[in-house]
């Protein structure tokens, strides 16, 4: 905070349901400086999530509140006591993929499926670990796609502590590597035949892609996924992952409307922003 009071900025800007960005927001509280979030209004209802908690905070906090989509911006429209301004604005990483694409390169790999999991709800029970796993095996051996999946250091450490050995629960079609950066992963999303994640942020980069998800949570905090029809909810039920498995990887994905808006979204937001400089 004392770096806040020295610079003085006219905004301080957080991105997302991060610690780093209610901790960001809190500072901008206390120093009374003008807080923009980046992703607003994004729910799961779920409060044992971190994120959940984090993110109701920094809307609650923020003066503007830049929403992805227009799910969002109509949600909170109807939250009692927020200050902020709403703005839909677009989804940021529209931006990023249009302004990287150059490194977004087609991988050596083809015909297969890009998997991350590493959510405490999937991590902390040993039960959904082997669930998860029983379904992709399944899955790679019946439609005869490899899978590709960058391990996680928490999934990674948590399948050592419950005896998990990666050589004997997985079939020679899935193929355990270590992280990758981000415009490798992109890439993966990207080129893939179909995407399994618990991650956020990939639900709406498969959605920008057009590549169809299978999100194995109980819920999300990206709905207009689902009502576009790019993504599908599983549960933690290896039947359950393995249908929507099936479905999603025989789903026309060309006619759906992607819902993050369109290139320039960084730039809406600092426009926004400098009008606001001089009032």
């Amino acid at each position: 905070m004392d770096l806040i009071r020295k610079e003085n900025p006219d905004f301080l800007i957080v991105n997302g349901d991060t610690a780093a960005s209610l901790v960001g927001s809190i500072a901008g509280m206390y120093t009374d400086t003008r807080v923009c979030h980046v992703e607003a209004g994004l729910r799961s209802f779920d409060l044992f999530m971190y994120e959940e908690r984090n993110r109701m905070m920094d809307d609650i906090i923020a003066n503007y509140l830049f929403t992805y989509a227009q799910y969002q911006a109509d949600f909170l429209k109807t939250v009692i006591g927020l200050r902020g301004k709403i703005y839909n604005v677009g989804n940021t990483t529209v931006d990023v993929i249009n302004d990287f694409k150059d490194k977004i390169k087609k991988p050596k790999e083809n015909g297969y499926f890009y998997m991350t999991m590493h959510r405490k709800e999937f991590t902390d029970y040993k039960e959904r670990i082997i669930s998860v796993f029983n379904a992709v095996n399944r899955a790679t051996m019946a439609f005869k796609k490899q899978c590709i999946f960058p391990i996680h250091p928490r999934t990674l450490g948590v399948a050592n502590e419950f005896g998990i050995d990666f050589k004997k629960i997985f079939n020679p079609l899935v193929k355990v590597i270590d992280p990758v950066p981000v415009f490798t992963s992109l890439s993966y999303e990207k080129y893939a035949d179909l995407i399994i994640t618990d991650s956020g942020c990939i639900q709406e980069e498969a959605c920008i892609f057009r590549t169809p998800c299978v999100t194995v949570r109980e819920n999300t905090e990206r709905p207009e996924t689902i009502e576009a029809g790019c993504n599908m909810i599983t549960g933690f039920k290896e039947k359950n992952i393995y249908k929507a498995i099936d479905t999603m990887l025989h789903k026309e994905m060309s006619n759906y409307k992607i819902p993050y808006g369109k290139y320039g979204v960084g730039k809406r937001i600092v426009r926004i922003l400098e009008k606001q400089c001089q009032k």
